[in-house]
């Protein structure tokens, strides 16, 4: 007999009890997870006792888990175990872990028919409950929780469909809260702890009050520190954008200067061309009346 059993499952010493009076060859073998029995029990059945999910909420919730925290982790380990039985459903037995740790009649009637074994049923001194904690206030939180997620919901009738067996009703009855109460009024009635103990917790808080003050005037002193800094680092950086702005009018006032030069200095050259030239043509013309006016001619 293969069985998937997490830590503190209620449902171990039922299922051990079982395994114990059954033949030698059905010993009880057991896995953490659905995924390793089916690998490591051939083609037999194997029995997975579940937690009611409002329970196993409840106990995440007293671990001090955020309730968004405890309700996304247990529709992960939902999910992945509704993910392992779909494919293998013909052979996993999921049942309630509670009805099945009291040694429920419908529930071992259950196992009976899937394991082809008559189970002794157990004597009624045997039945101590499933050993979890009476209900209180977490288990009320874990109902809410559970109901105001759309996909949680949804997920808790998946899971509850395909549960074999009976299940307890989620409602908390007039004992429960009749115990919920006596919780609330013995916490109420709880002494708040002697003067002294109150002095002495109002001078801790003092000392850190004024560790803290200290802190943060010194972080103040600090920022002013920086603030001064970074003004004259401005300060420097707009003297140099304005030395950078001068010389830059500086540079173009240089360049139109000395475009002007150049201007000047193309035109002397082109009227200096200009005289050269003329005096050049004049020369050339006045040379045969010259030569005619020789003596001799």
């Amino acid at each position: 007999m293969a069985a998937v059993l997490t830590a503190g499952c209620p449902a171990r010493k039922r299922l051990e009890a079982i395994a114990a009076s059954l033949h030698p060859a059905h010993e009880l073998a057991l896995f953490p997870d659905l995924p390793a029995a089916l690998a490591a029990a051939g083609e037999g059945p194997v029995i997975v006792p579940v937690t009611a999910p409002a329970r196993a909420l409840a106990a995440a919730l007293a671990t001090g888990q955020p309730p968004r925290q405890a309700l996304e982790a247990w529709k992960g380990q939902a999910e992945a175990l509704l993910a392992a039985w779909r494919p293998a459903r013909r052979r996993v037995v999921l049942m309630d872990a509670a009805e099945l740790a009291r040694g429920n009649a419908a529930s071992l009637a259950v196992l009976e028919a899937r394991l082809g074994l008559q189970i002794p049923r157990p004597e009624p001194a045997e039945d101590a409950g499933d050993g979890q904690p009476r209900p209180g206030l977490m288990l009320l939180l874990a109902m809410a929780v559970l109901r105001s997620d759309p996909a949680a919901e949804a997920l808790l009738g998946r899971l509850e469909a395909v549960l074999h067996g009976p299940r307890p009703d989620p409602v908390l009855d007039l004992p429960a809260f009749e115990a919920i109460w006596a919780d609330l009024a013995a916490a109420a009635r709880a002494p708040a702890g002697s003067p002294a103990d109150s002095a002495a917790a109002l001078r801790r808080e003092c000392g850190l009050l004024r560790e803290s003050l200290a802190q943060t005037l010194a972080e103040a002193e600090e920022l002013d520190a920086a603030r001064t800094d970074a003004e004259r680092q401005v300060a420097l950086l707009r003297e140099a954008v304005a030395q950078k702005h001068l010389l830059e009018t500086l540079n173009d006032a240089l360049e139109q200067r000395l475009a002007a030069s150049e201007r000047q200095r193309q035109r002397r050259e082109s009227v200096l061309g200009a005289m050269l030239l003329r005096d050049a043509r004049r020369g050339e013309a006045g040379a045969p009346g010259d030569a005619g006016n020789e003596p001799g001619a």
